[in-house]
C-alpha cells in the first residue's frame, strides 16, 4: 500500500470514528497529493510525418490539486507530416497543444526546369517560296538565302530553336521525354544509336543517336545542342556557322538517326523516342535543323520520287502522349501554302519529367 493510500484510510477511519462518538469537533479530510505531470508525447512517426502527441494530464487524487499539462511531443521530420492531434484533458490537466504540420518539400518539374519544350512542337517550316510537290524550301531564321560554302558545317540553312534551362545554376538535372512525329531519316557516325534495329520501319522508328557528326549529305538533320556541356557526357567540337547556332564546345544528340538506307531515301518515316539527356541549371537547349541544300523533302510517305505531288503524307499515333498539340494542329498537319499546301516533318515534344 503505499503512502497516499494509507493517509486516505486513516483519514477514512477517523471520520468514521468521530461520527459513532458524535465527537463535536469536526476533523476534515486530509487533502490527496498532487497529481504527477503527464508524460513527454512521443515523437513524430517515421517516415517524416510531424503528428505530435501531447503528454497525458496528471491524475487527481480525491481532493487533490489539478496535475500539470504534460508536454508537447517533439515535432517530426520535416517531411510533409501532417498537423498533430491536440491533447485530450484528464481531470484537472490542461489541453496539450497541437503538433506542428512537416515542412513539404518539392523536387524539380517540367514547369520550372524545362517549360518551353514541353509541349513544343518542332517543325521544319517551309519557306514561302516556290519548291517542287515533293519539297519545300527552307531557309534560315533571318530569311536568307541558302548559304553556299566548301565547309558542310556553314552550307545551306539552319533553323534553330532555343530554350533556357531553370533551377540552380551548374546543377545536373536529367530530363526524361518522349517525342513522336514525322520526318526523314539521317545517317549520323561516330557516337551511339540507342536502338539496335537493323533498320527503320513504317510504324515508329527510335531515331535517338547520342553524339557523333552527320554525314555530309543533302538529307536534313535533327540535333539537340546542350550548352555548357555537361561533365560525363561526349563533347562535340564542332562548331555550326549560323547566326543562331551554337559555338561549342557542347552535347549533341540526335531524333532522325535511321539506318537501312534511309539517309538517301526520298521518304518521311514515322518517329517514336523515350529517351534522356543531362542538362546543367542555367544553360541552354538548342534545337537544330540543318539542311544543306536548302530543300526538304515534305512529308509525302513512302515511294515519293515516282509520284507527281505530295500524295500520301503520313500521320503518327499520339495516344499515350501527354503532350498537348497547339490549337489548330491536327494530322496530317499542313503548313498552308498557295497552290499547294506544304506538309513539313515535325516532332511533339513530351518532357515527362525531370530528375536531379
Amino acid at each position: 500500500m503505499n503512502r497516499t493510500s494509507a493517509v486516505l484510510l486513516s483519514s477514512a477511519l477517523v471520520v468514521a470514528i468521530g461520527c459513532s462518538q458524535a465527537d463535536p469537533s469536526p476533523t476534515g479530510n486530509v487533502a490527496g497529493s498532487p497529481g504527477s505531470s503527464g508524460a513527454t508525447g512521443s515523437s513524430a512517426g517515421s517516415g517524416g510525418s510531424s503528428t505530435n502527441t501531447a503528454g497525458a494530464a496528471g491524475s487527481v487524487a480525491a481532493g487533490g490539486t489539478p496535475g500539470s499539462a504534460g508536454s508537447n511531443g517533439s515535432a517530426g521530420a520535416p517531411a510533409g507530416g501532417s498537423s498533430g492531434a491536440a491533447g485530450s484533458v484528464a481531470s484537472g490537466g490542461d489541453t496539450g497543444s497541437a503538433g506542428s504540420a512537416g515542412a513539404t518539400m518539392t523536387g524539380p518539374t517540367p514547369e520550372t526546369i524545362v517549360p518551353t519544350l514541353d509541349n513544343f512542337l518542332w517543325v521544319g517550316t517551309c519557306a514561302d517560296a516556290n519548291g517542287s510537290f515533293k519539297d519545300c524550301p527552307v531557309l534560315n531564321d533571318s530569311g536568307k538565302a541558302c548559304a553556299t560554302s566548301t565547309d558542310f558545317y556553314a552550307l545551306g540553312a539552319f533553323r534553330t530553336n532555343k530554350h533556357t534551362v531553370g533551377g540552380t545554376a551548374g546543377t545536373k538535372y536529367t530530363i526524361n521525354f518522349e517525342v513522336r512525329g514525322v520526318t526523314g531519316g539521317k545517317t549520323y557516325n561516330g557516337g551511339t544509336r540507342q536502338s539496335t534495329d537493323a533498320a527503320f520501319n513504317q510504324t515508329s522508328n527510335d531515331g535517338w543517336y547520342v553524339g557523333g557528326l552527320p554525314t555530309a549529305t543533302k538529307w536534313n538533320t535533327y540535333e539537340i545542342h546542350v550548352t555548357p556541356p555537361v561533365p560525363g557526357q561526349p563533347v562535340n567540337n564542332q562548331a555550326l556557322t549560323c547566326d543562331g547556332c551554337p559555338k561549342g564546345p557542347d552535347n549533341v544528340y540526335y531524333t532522325n538517326s535511321l539506318t537501312g538506307g534511309a539517309d538517301g531515301t526520298h521518304e518521311t518515316f514515322p518517329i517514336k523516342i523515350s529517351a534522356s539527356f543531362p542538362v546543367l541549371g542555367g544553360g541552354t537547349i538548342t534545337l537544330v535543323i540543318h539542311d544543306s541544300n536548302c530543300l526538304a523533302q515534305q512529308n509525302c510517305g513512302s515511294n515519293v520520287d515516282p509520284q507527281a505531288m505530295c500524295e500520301a503524307p503520313r500521320t503518327m499515333d499520339l495516344t499515350g502522349l501527354g503532350a498537348t498539340p497547339p490549337a489548330g494542329f491536327k494530322q496530317p498537319y499542313s503548313q498552308a501554302h498557295t497552290p499547294n499546301a506544304w506538309y513539313p516533318q515535325w516532332l511533339l515534344f513530351d518532357v515527362k519529367s525531370v530528375t536531379q
